[in-house]
């Protein structure tokens, strides 16, 4: 094994207890109480038929709390046990069928039922035999174990529990692109793909905000149209002016979410719109100003025998129609639809268009709405897209852009429906088909299989990795997968089921050997120091990327090891690729690896980028809202988010400050400081319980 790297994965593998270390809970921090003994005892009650006097107060572990004397007996809740019931844990119970207390009190049958007092083969309602080992019984609760969920071997990804023998996403999220390796990926009170339900997408210009699809700022839904989401502009348009159906009416403008006129119109009435010309001598300079015989002509600013020059005389007004609306070009030359008058010329209103070279029906295209000339009269949106602000986007009804067109599906992937037991596909013509088992399979927690359990199978046979098989393996095999193995020899089952020595190791005695093996080092990145790891959970690799060299200088490259091939493939380089450094940090999200921080020289840095090990692309992160510069701060994935804690700066201070990042929406947000612990080095450890990471610790030096 190359030696940097061996020291880099014993990081990864080893972990030290936490005492005094906070816990995240949802957004804010809780101490984990330092290591102690237990509380002590309280003394036992008294007879409970008998009604005895309290117990003694048990004796105080140590860092633990002192016990509480027992009370005294009231009779206790044994005392009306029926015939046959004996009191155990103060409770009346039948020994002769209660499986936590089988032929006496304490006499738990693993798993499986108690009949006459004794524990039988049976398992027990919701218990399975996963192992087959008779020794162990009947060892699996399938309603809540994460690895045999439902069924042996039934496994939950890393951010599911099991509940009631279903694997089940943590409130608020879902498993929408059936993916197991990423988890429960979509945020569905973020997600504009996933809004509220997998696969319930937002239109153009809306955001999902808590489960709903809901306007963006200055954007309206008044046509009532979900394909083309909000397609108003409500700072511009006269139809809906600052809400929607605030029509500005005839001759009216929209700006900035206010109705005006349009330039030669002004608003005498109490009716919306702009109903008077300026050149009208009944509205002379005002609604309420009118020319009379002595000056019966008005020239726009006052009311005159006669026009003056630039001016032309249409009817009782003079006009300039170089940009009279009602007049342009020439006396009763009005401009059409969505036109005004520009150098004695209609011209389109910004927005509009005349895409037909008809002058009759004026500038009749929307270029904001309208699909066919979406932006421009030559801009046609493909099919299943909705020209929304002057912009194709894909419709709701067919969010997915497949290329030539929008369709809803563009392959199987969008069709996932978190179902295991059903069998999405993407028909030729870009439409999800669902369907469900096929006939002889049983619907199990992971899928269709012919079994989910031993009952299951008929005939004497066993349910062996979903398949029913007969129990004939003689010992020293056992049964793994649907057939017999022998633990004592083979390299994937030694010394039990799915236990894998992995390559360049064998199985003798039901031991792999040897202990260590040396890493392949084709394709192995340079030696280095400081760089940052990540271990990719459910992918079986280790991502390490920059660090220093031996010449002292920052490294920008890497690569991926995978445990089970023995090989290495490096991490690619792009414009987006962050910059040379040590002791930057790195996790894995389920789906790209997140990297932040780390310095050169004296510098820290404040920045840092997602990889995608699939596309082989860096992508940048937000510096809106970001952490301070600092280098080796502690990361840990929640299941929709990174949490950054703590780290150091170039001179080697611990830093504190927790903040969440957002992979999805690419959003930073400041975490409750609250009750977050005090500075220190190198805080790089972590525990799991559920969702909630627990940083611990820390040490000295910090490099």
């Amino acid at each position: 094994m190359l030696p940097w790297l061996r020291r880099s994965l014993a990081v990864t593998l080893v972990g030290l207890s936490a005492a005094g270390c906070p816990q995240l809970l949802d957004d804010g921090f809780s101490t984990v109480p330092a290591s102690g003994g237990a509380a002590g005892s309280g003394g036992e009650s008294g007879d409970s038929s008998l009604g005895g006097g309290g117990g003694s107060g048990g004796v105080s572990a140590s860092g633990g709390v002192s016990g509480s004397g027992g009370s005294a007996g009231d009779g206790g809740p044994c005392s009306a046990c029926k015939t046959g019931e004996t009191c155990c844990d103060d409770a009346c119970v039948d020994t002769s069928k209660a499986q936590a207390h089988c032929g006496g009190c304490g006499q738990a049958c693993p798993g499986t039922t108690c009949a006459s007092g004794q524990c039988t083969g049976t398992c027990a309602l919701g218990h399975l035999d996963c192992d087959k080992n008779a020794v162990t019984g009947c060892e699996v609760d399938s309603a809540v174990d994460p690895a045999n969920c439902g069924s042996c071997g039934a496994e939950c990804s890393f951010d599911q529990t099991c509940e009631q023998g279903k694997c089940t996403c943590p409130s608020g999220t879902a498993s929408c692109d059936g993916q197991t390796s990423n988890g429960c990926e979509a945020n569905l009170g973020t997600d504009k793909a996933n809004c509220g339900s997998c696969g319930a997408a937002c239109g153009a210009n809306q955001a999902c905000v808590a489960g709903k699809c809901e306007c963006a700022t200055g954007y309206g839904d008044c046509n009532a149209d979900k394909n083309d989401g909000c397609e108003a502009v409500l700072a511009t348009d006269a139809k809906n002016c600052g809400a929607c159906a605030g029509s500005c009416g005839v001759n009216g403008s929209c700006t900035a979410g206010k109705c005006g006129c349009l330039a030669g119109f002004q608003d005498c009435d109490s009716s919306p719109g702009c109903e008077a010309a300026l050149t009208d001598p009944k509205h002379c300079g005002s609604c309420t100003t009118v020319c009379n015989s002595s000056a019966p002509i008005y020239d726009g600013t006052s009311c005159v025998l006669s026009c003056g020059s630039g001016k032309t005389k249409c009817g009782n007004s003079c006009v300039n129609t170089a940009s009279d609306p009602l007049h342009c070009g020439g006396c009763n030359q009005p401009v059409g639809t969505n036109q005004q008058c520009f150098n004695g010329q209609p011209s389109c209103l910004s927005g509009f268009a005349n895409c037909n070279s008809q002058p009759a029906d004026g500038c009749e295209v929307d270029l904001t709405k309208d699909p066919l000339h979406c932006g421009a009269c030559s801009s046609a949106c493909k099919p299943g897209a909705v020209c929304s602000g002057s912009s194709c986007q894909c419709a709701t009804s067919t969010p997915n852009d497949c290329g030539s067109e929008c369709r809803e599906c563009c392959s199987a992937a969008h069709c996932a429906d978190s179902d295991p037991c059903t069998t999405n596909s993407c028909d030729g013509s870009g439409k999800c088909v669902s369907s469900a088992c096929a006939s002889g399979t049983l619907c199990c927690s992971t899928g269709c299989f012919e079994c989910c359990v031993d009952t299951d199978c008929s005939g004497g046979k066993v349910c062996s990795g979903n398949t029913c098989v007969a129990p004939t393996c003689t010992s020293p095999q056992l049964l793994c997968g649907g057939g017999c193995v022998n633990p004592n020899t083979d390299p994937k089952h030694c010394g039990g089921c799915g236990i894998d020595c992995g390559v360049g190791r064998s199985c003798a005695a039901g031991v792999c050997s040897p202990a260590w093996v040396p890493l392949n080092s084709v394709g192995a990145p340079a030696g280095r120091s400081r760089a940052a790891y990540a271990p990719l959970s459910g992918l079986g690799q280790v991502f390490i990327w920059g660090g220093l060299n031996a010449a002292a200088v920052a490294l920008d490259d890497g690569a991926i090891y995978d445990v089970a091939t023995n090989t290495w493939t490096p991490v690619n380089k792009d414009a987006n690729t962050p910059s040379p450094r040590v002791l930057a940090s790195a996790v894995w999200t389920g789906d790209r690896v997140f990297v932040w921080g780390g310095g050169s020289g004296s510098s820290d840095f404040d920045n840092g980028a997602l990889y995608d090990p699939v596309a082989k692309s860096w992508k940048t992160v937000s510096s809106s809202n970001k952490p301070s510069a600092r280098r080796a701060p502690y990361l840990s994935w929640t299941g929709s988010e990174v949490l950054l804690w703590g780290g150091v700066d170039a001179a080697g201070a611990p830093l504190t400050g927790a903040f969440r990042y957002n992979p999805t929406t690419d959003v930073w947000t400041v975490a409750n400081g609250n009750g977050e612990p005090s500075q220190r080095r190198a805080a790089r450890q972590e525990r799991r319980l559920g969702r909630e990471p627990v940083g611990c610790h820390g040490r000295s030096p910090w490099w």
